[in-house]
């Protein structure tokens, strides 16, 4: 899929507002926009001089300063703020709970991505279909997801299989199977290029191959991927596995954080584990659909380690 687009580098920037809502100093707002690099952009904090950057959480008497000619939004007690000057102090007379800070953030981050995304996946799907559907036009079915760099990771058991492919033609087969065993499962046939698949019994016992083949029996190369035990994925930060933080933004930051993780080894397990939540919320169809379409996620500088 990615020769339909140029690649850049989707900052998981939602774990530095949750984390960061988890500290003393109560949150008041946070950075909703730079119209310049962020270096140029200065944050005082405490006597510290802080490095200024997109989604940061803004707290009562934090001092910006903005260099000629640049400007900064800030979104302070829900309302955004356009600071031109050269020396801003954050005033607030209310605080932000985590929680709100979180669908604030999940909001902006909608914003920002989902018309670029959503481009992106309607260009795929169109270039997808050839010229007038002639079949020879029509590439064979490929996942990006699963292409690459460092070989990808899932977790074992018995758990149903989330996917999604470009090129082909419906209705599609997906063949799965263990390394060098010659009993694969075949599932189909499937319309649509986006699929759950039934529960799946995958054992930690090595490499599994995958492929997806067309009606016009077109296939996928032969993906393979390791299914590893529930003990080998790196753990979560403990500030991520913080009861406190609602459900759905804990799972999406963690999905976020996994998908970062050694190279990308782990981004097949982070989608699978955001997929289910991708149809009802949106920060989470908006990971899925980066995913899918090869986009690499990387943590803040000043974040996890």
């Amino acid at each position: 899929m990615t020769h339909y687009f140029k690649p850049f580098i989707f900052s998981m920037l939602v774990s530095t507002i949750l984390v960061s809502n988890l500290q003393a100093a109560p949150v008041v707002g946070f950075v909703s926009g730079l119209n310049d690099k962020p270096d140029v952009y200065t944050l005082i904090r405490n006597g510290q001089n802080l490095p200024m950057y997109l989604l940061m959480p803004l707290q009562q008497g934090d001092q910006i300063t903005v260099v000629e000619k640049s400007t900064i939004l800030l979104k302070i007690e829900g309302k955004e703020i356009e600071v031109k000057q050269e020396i801003y102090t954050v005033k607030s007379t209310a605080t932000i709970s985590w929680f709100k800070s979180a669908e604030n953030i999940g909001r902006t981050i909608t914003k920002w991505f989902k018309d670029s995304i959503s481009k992106t996946v309607i260009k795929i799907r169109t270039g997808d279909r050839g010229n007038n559907d002639t079949p020879s036009d029509i590439p064979a079915p490929y996942i990006t997801l699963l292409e690459w760099g460092e070989r990808r990771a899932l977790v074992a058991g018995k758990r149903p299989l989330y996917l999604a492919w470009g090129g082909g033609k419906a209705p599609f087969y997906l063949t799965i199977q263990q390394a060098g065993n010659n009993s694969p499962v075949i599932l189909g046939p499937f319309k649509e290029q986006r699929i759950k698949t039934p529960d799946l019994d995958l054992t930690a016992v090595g490499d599994y191959d995958l492929k997806v083949c067309d009606a016009q029996e077109k296939c996928s190369e032969n993906y393979t991927f390791a299914v590893v035990d529930k003990s080998e994925p790196p753990k979560y930060p403990h500030e991520l596995t913080d009861s406190r933080i609602p459900e759905m933004p804990r799972f999406l930051v963690q999905a976020f954080w996994l998908a970062a993780q050694e190279r990308r080894k782990w981004a097949f397990e982070a989608y699978q584990q955001i997929a289910p939540l991708a149809e009802s919320e949106q920060p989470a169809r908006i990971l899925r659909d980066a995913l899918e379409i090869g986009k690499p996620i990387q943590l803040p500088k000043k974040s996890f380690n």
